[in-house]
């Protein structure tokens, strides 16, 4: 598949930092009759994943499918971005790791609310968990568990959101029980989850 684009960055100054571009955009730049290309990538296990879970949620007749797409296109354009990075310009092995282990984390969230310690996650990539420590404060400005803290908060706030019952919420997060759930929420927001939803709803309705 290949995407031909006319957008700022053929114009003059722009040339940071993608070096593999320059020779196409001087040639654009010289209006060259001939046919000019950028560097090929290769599908990785991410954007395979990415592409299976896209086609996945594609249904003949299904008004949410273009919902759908729009997210996948915006997915592969970060990974794209994230690729030629990689890649081309090369930002540092330790800011690649912090990437994937904020990933990691979120995912595990997702996956598993609170169930789930952070030394598996420094065992999933690799690493100690001393170095994923130093690597999330580097680059989050965070301890790992508080941002497990807030990705958990984040998803507990969609749900109520969303309507869910706090008995619904406290399972899908990994809690006991609804009352230690309900503890959590408000220890770390002030209010309980009813409450937050009258306000969203003051704001944002």
């Amino acid at each position: 598949m290949n995407f031909y684009v006319l957008c700022s960055i053929f114009r003059d100054c722009n040339e940071r930092p993608f070096q593999f571009l320059h020779a196409l955009i001087h040639a654009y730049r010289k209006h060259d009759p001939n046919s000019w290309f950028s560097s090929d990538f290769r599908a990785g296990i991410r954007t395979i994943s990415l592409l299976k879970t896209i086609a996945s949620k594609i249904k003949k007749g299904d008004l949410d499918s273009e919902v759908n797409i729009l997210w996948g296109i915006k997915k592969l354009i970060q990974l794209s971005k994230e690729k030629i990075f990689e890649e081309y310009d090369r930002i540092s092995e330790s800011q690649i790791k912090s990437k994937e282990a904020h990933a990691a984390i979120k995912q595990a969230v997702s996956e598993l609310g609170q169930d789930f310690k952070l030394d598996d996650i420094a065992w999933q990539l690799g690493i100690s968990m001393d170095y994923l420590h130093q690597l999330i404060q580097l680059y989050y400005g965070q301890s790992p568990q508080k941002l497990k803290i807030e990705f958990m908060l984040d998803l507990a706030k969609k749900y109520i959101v969303d309507g869910m019952h706090t008995d619904e919420i406290a399972y899908e997060l990994g809690y006991a029980s609804p009352s230690s759930f309900a503890r959590f929420f408000k220890k770390k927001t002030g209010m309980t989850a009813t409450e937050f939803f009258k306000r969203y709803n003051q704001d944002y309705l």
